[in-house]
């Protein structure tokens, strides 16, 4: 497989002593060439991780008066 096709990973664990600035900037390469990236190395639970999916499931498919009058911040 090309590498250019390939999904970006950004490891936490590898980022760990590395300055905010460094991390927003593989993010922000990641967003810009592939336009989505993965993210491991985060210690989040399996269970939290599904409960948001879950939640944003919910929300996108209610209907979209109820998500208009969603505050956003």
């Amino acid at each position: 497989m090309d590498s250019n096709n390939l999904i970006p990973k950004i490891d936490l664990q590898q980022q760990t002593g590395k300055s905010v600035d460094s991390q927003a900037a593989a993010i922000r390469a990641a967003c810009e060439e592939t336009g989505f990236f993965v993210i491991t190395g985060h210690d989040i639970s399996t269970a939290v991780m599904e409960a948001c999916r879950d939640a944003a499931i919910d929300f996108f498919d209610r209907p979209i008066s109820e998500k208009k009058r969603v505050q956003q911040l």
